[in-house]
Parts: structure tokens; C-alpha cells; sequence
């Protein structure tokens, strides 16, 4: 069940979408000049489209909704990446799962599809192949001949482009199919930002639920290296990443200019390798957070072995002192972090290196706290002895004055002067 916070977003996303599209919807049918019927099919597309807040399957059903609504066979919308001129993710329906694996890898935005990246505008085309523009289709790609493209803009962003091909009977594509496409991607765009928003504050809830976990089990006294390997956890599933590790000094109380190397002293992931590896500070990215303070993300990284992308955290406890570095690590050929992803992660480490070091902090407290109330019971140890030797010389005196046996007070004389000596040996 979502909690209060949750749902109060969710109810003031459904009024923000409605009053968008809405609006969106006003100002295309003023421009439009398609029947009644397909009117109707494209309000239906545009609540299909913003039903709910899932990222992932708001782009299934932005494809699936716009293949209905101009009749095709095929549609796909590419999701360019963070440069902007490649395509990060590629959603599609028409295509077969079997088919797909023939194909082989998804487009990237070249030829056609990276004509409407660099050039975001409505394309429809009678034959694709007849484009200059056009790569081919790769071996065992199903033929397709019409085509129309339109791009999804999210707060007038290109956010990515659509694609539909082969209208249903060999038809081509009409002005009023891209009229009707272009209305769709406008709330496309508004469902996607929605989307994206709510998928925003679910990982800032999720990364702050991490850190306050990881802060009640510190202060709950867990072993430090047990709170480690939560850490590394808790960002491995939070980040997405195959590889999670936390490297520190030897000495967290060596200058960090004076260190040469860091030691993994926790790791999330599936190379047995890594736990206890040292990784040199001077010629390694690792090496150049702990030195500078500042997160790096890395295309590839080999700090450990070879890996793909990479998202470098300093354990930071203030603006000047480093204790560590949290990598966040993919494999080879995943995408790379996103922009989204850096202040949720950073905060994440600067909370954890915070808590890390004030458990330190009351651990050194604590353990002080133990030897001053030894040194306490030593002093009142000390005291009760000299206490008691004072008395037993007073004894002694005694007996010696009461003594009549010269001897005997001779002996009680050189036992009063060996109290006394043993006095002056406790209190030095």
C-alpha cells in the first residue's frame, strides 16, 4: 500500500496530467482536421497513455497506443541518451521476441531514426528505402515500406522520437495521421514527465529509507564491518549497479596525504577477488576521488578489473577530510549512470560517511569513558590501601609503646619504618 506522501502525489500528478492534456488537447484540435472517430481514438490514447506512473511500462503503452490509433503494424520509441545524439532505449511492439534475437542488437539512432534526432521534426515517408537517409534494415529485419516519425518532447526537451511503420493495408501515412500522432506525443510528453517525477521522489525515498537503515543499525552498535557490507548493498540495489565496493585507508587516522593505497574493506558483488584488494591511490580513479574530494563517473574503469561504467563516491565527513571512496560499478555494455541518479547517490555516501564517523566518534567515547572509570576505581583503590597501611602503622606504634621487651620494640620499630616505606613507594 503507498504511504500518505505517496498518495498525495500520486492525486496531485492525476490533476496535473488531466489539466495538461486538457489544454494540449485544446490547442491540437484547433490545428486538426481528423473525424470524429478518430478524435474519439485519440482521447482513448491519451488516458491510455497516462494511466500510471511506472516509467517503463508509460513508454509500452505511449507505443502501443499510438500503433492503434493510426492503424500500423509497428511502432517504437527511441529514448535518446544523456548527449543527445544516440538513443539509450529502444521500446517497441510488433516485433516478436523470436524476431528480435534474429536481429540481433537494438537500433543505436543511426541512418533514419538519427535523421530525426539531429532534425526533430514529423517525417512521414511513402518508402523508407527511398530515403537518403536510410541504412537498410539488418539481416532477418521484417520489410517495412511506410513510415512516420514524430518527436516526444518532455518540458520542451527531445526526450525521444516515435516510430511507426507500414499502415494497415499498404496504405501511407496522411496528414491527419501525424496530427493525430503529434496530439499523442504531447501528452506522451506529459505522461513521461509525470512518470519520471514520481519515479524521482520514489528513489529519494528509497535512498533516504537506505541511509536512515544504516544510521539505527550504527547506533544500534553493529559491528562497523557489518554496517559496511550494508552500505555496499543498499547502493548495489538502489543504483542498479553488478559492482559495489568501499575502499579505505589502513589508518583512517593517516594524513590522506601520506596514504599510498586503499584496502576494499567491503564489497557487493559477484567477484570474490575484490574483498581485501588494494587499490593504489596515485594512478587509479579511486585513488583520485580519495585525493580530491569529487565524484567522478567513468565510461569504463579497471580499478578492480576490467568493468564498464562507473560512478565514484568520496566518503565525505566535511568539505576537507576524505575516510573513503564508494564505487558504484556496471558491467561492460550497461548504461552508463545518469544525471538523476548523482545528488540521491552523493547524499547517500556524505550520510553514511557521516554516520560511520560519528559511531567511531562514540566508540573512541566510549572506550575513553571505560579507562577514565578505571583510572576512578584505581585512584580509590590506591587510597583505601594507603588508607589502610596508615592504620596498621598506627597499630604497630601502638603496640611499640605499649612494649616493655626491648627487643620486641626494636622489631615493631623496624616494621613501623617498613610501612612507612611502603607508603612512599604507593604514592610515587
Amino acid at each position: 500500500m503507498p504511504g500518505d506522501d505517496e498518495s498525495l502525489l500520486l492525486d496531485t500528478l492525476s490533476q496535473l496530467r488531466l489539466q495538461q492534456m486538457l489544454a494540449e488537447m485544446q490547442d491540437r484540435i484547433e490545428q486538426m482536421t481528423a473525424s470524429r472517430e478518430q478524435f474519439d481514438g485519440l482521447l482513448e490514447a491519451m488516458l491510455t497513455v497516462s494511466s500510471g506512473l511506472d516509467l517503463a511500462a508509460t513508454l509500452r503503452r505511449i507505443v502501443d497506443a499510438a500503433i492503434r490509433l493510426v492503424d500500423c503494424r509497428y511502432g517504437a520509441l527511441g529514448v535518446l541518451n544523456d548527449s543527445g545524439d544516440g538513443l539509450q532505449d529502444f521500446v517497441y511492439a510488433g516485433v516478436d521476441e523470436d524476431t528480435r534475437l534474429l536481429i540481433g542488437e537494438l537500433p543505436a539512432g543511426r541512418g533514419l531514426l538519427g535523421l530525426l534526432i539531429d532534425r526533430p521534426a514529423p517525417l512521414r515517408l511513402d518508402d523508407i528505402t527511398g530515403h537518403p537517409a536510410s541504412a537498410g534494415f539488418p539481416a532477418r529485419h521484417p520489410p517495412m515500406r511506410t513510415f512516420l516519425g514524430v518527436p516526444v518532447r518532455v518540458r520542451g526537451q527531445v526526450y525521444g522520437n516515435l516510430y511507426l511503420t507500414d499502415k494497415a493495408a499498404g496504405q501511407s501515412f496522411t496528414e491527419g495521421d501525424e496530427d493525430l500522432i503529434q496530439a499523442l506525443a504531447a501528452a506522451a510528453g506529459i505522461a513521461i514527465d509525470n512518470a519520471r517525477l514520481f519515479e524521482q521522489a520514489r528513489q529519494r525515498q528509497q535512498w533516504q529509507q537506505a541511509t536512515s537503515e544504516i544510521r539505527g543499525e550504527l547506533l544500534a552498535a553493529i559491528d562497523p564491518s557489518e554496517v559496511l557490507d550494508l552500505i555496499a548493498r543498499r547502493a548495489r540495489h538502489l543504483a542498479g549497479a553488478d559492482h559495489v565496493l568501499i575502499a579505505r585507508p589502513d589508518d583512517l587516522d593517516q594524513v590522506s596525504a601520506d596514504v599510498t593505497a586503499l584496502t576494499v574493506t567491503a564489497y557487493a558483488g559477484s567477484d570474490p577477488s575484490v574483498p581485501g584488494m588494494r587499490i593504489g591511490v596515485d594512478d587509479t580513479a579511486t585513488g583520485r576521488v580519495y585525493r580530491t574530494g569529487n565524484l567522478i563517473r567513468e565510461p569504463e574503469i579497471s580499478d578492480t578489473g576490467p568493468h564498464g561504467p562507473a560512478l565514484l563516491l568520496p566518503l565525505r565527513v566535511s568539505a576537507d577530510s576524505v575516510t573513503g571512496v564508494l564505487a558504484l560499478i556496471r558491467s561492460r555494455g550497461r548504461e552508463p549512470f545518469d544525471d538523476r541518479q548523482l545528488p540521491l547517490a552523493a547524499a547517500f555516501a556524505d550520510q553514511a560517511a557521516l554516520a560511520l564517523k560519528l559511531a567511531d566518534d562514540q566508540r573512541q567515547l566510549t572506550a575513553l569513558s571505560l579507562i577514565a572509570e578505571r583510572d576512578r576505581i584505581a585512584r580509590d583503590l590506591h587510597d583505601h590501601v594507603i588508607q589502610r597501611l596508615f592504620a596498621h602503622g598506627l597499630h604497630l606504634q601502638s603496640a611499640q609503646a605499649r612494649s616493655r621487651v626491648p627487643e620486641a620494640r626494636q622489631r615493631l620499630s623496624e616494621m613501623i619504618d617498613d610501612v612507612q616505606d611502603i607508603i612512599t613507594d604507593v604514592r610515587t
